[in-house]
């Protein structure tokens, strides 16, 4: 410490300054010494590197763990692109004529089962229209009309949505039923299980309508609407009538035309009034009866 005085003495301000940085680098703390000691961390090019690279494995490995689309589903989809290839004029041809053959052997099977159903007339029970004010004068028969892949067998009654469908007959409902085709559709049984009367095309059921009821003719089933394959047409009813087979399945058997027998409904008997009826039996006169059957002896 002496030669540290002497410089004092003798040096100018300056070198005082200088003399006591050197004095306090002596009195610094070991532990602040060994903290100044570590070098500050540096980034280095090469570590840069490092780092990216371990980047870009991660990534690969997170793009094979990705589930990939089925190669079925690419295909579909890429297939679903593509236009279908025109058909040469050769093929059209044999396209159309297979259609047309299918379309003659259909008509043929129609034509044998309509020939069947007139030759073994079907015993029709007491029936009423399945539809309020129709005017059977403008209805025809729809039997053998050709329908996309099949032919008709039954009737289209256009009328307005939402008209009540009624019970033509007396009898039980067999199955309500809902498909791509009919629609929403019933079909009832008569009281013998003998005739199938077919419904489709509903808007909807009538409330509480449910198999196994029994109804009775005029009850309404339903309200016409055109759902099923007739939800691009007009509403209407499509009414069918089949024959119900030994095994009593309730989609019926072979068809009928219903044509004749809607015009046999419409074609009602005179109404009997209840009070002629009870007179008859009770053996009472009839005034204007007794009239006309004198007027009738004294003309012969």
């Amino acid at each position: 410490m002496n030669w540290i005085n002497a410089h004092i003495t003798a040096a100018p301000l300056s070198r005082a300054l200088t003399c006591c940085t050197l004095l306090l680098s002596f009195l610094v703390l070991p532990g602040d010494t060994a903290q100044a000691a570590v070098p500050a961390k540096t980034t280095t090019p090469a570590a840069v590197h490092k780092k990216s690279a371990k980047k870009k494995v991660v990534h690969k490995a997170a793009a094979k763990s990705a589930p990939k689309p089925a190669a079925a589903t690419v295909k579909t989809a890429t297939a679903a692109k593509k236009p279908a290839a025109p058909l040469s004029p050769k093929a059209a041809a044999a396209k159309r004529a297979a259609s047309a053959r299918r379309n003659s052997a259909l008509q043929a099977a129609a034509r044998r089962e309509l020939l069947e159903s007139e030759a073994n007339p079907l015993e029709m029970p007491p029936m009423e229209l399945p539809l309020a004010d129709m005017d059977v004068n403008k209805l025809r028969s729809q039997f053998l009309d050709k329908r996309v892949g099949h032919v008709h067998r039954a009737i289209d009654l256009m009328q307005p949505k939402g008209t009540p469908i009624l019970a033509v007959a007396d009898g039980h409902i067999a199955k309500l039923y809902r498909s791509k085709l009919g629609g929403i559709s019933v079909y009832l049984f008569d009281n013998n299980d003998k005739v199938c009367f077919f419904y489709a095309h509903l808007d909807h059921y009538a409330a509480g309508l449910q198999e196994g009821q029994i109804v009775n003719r005029g009850d309404v089933l339903g309200y016409v609407g055109n759902t099923g394959n007739a939800r691009y047409t007009a509403p209407h009813l499509h009414f069918a009538i089949k024959r119900v087979g030994p095994d009593k399945a309730w989609s019926g058997g072979p068809a009928v035309d219903p044509y004749p027998a809607l015009l046999a409904a419409a074609a009602k008997p005179p109404k009997i009034d209840a009070e002629t009826v009870i007179s008859d039996e009770l053996g009472e006169s009839h005034p204007e009866r007794e009239t006309k059957e004198r007027e009738n002896k004294d003309h012969k």
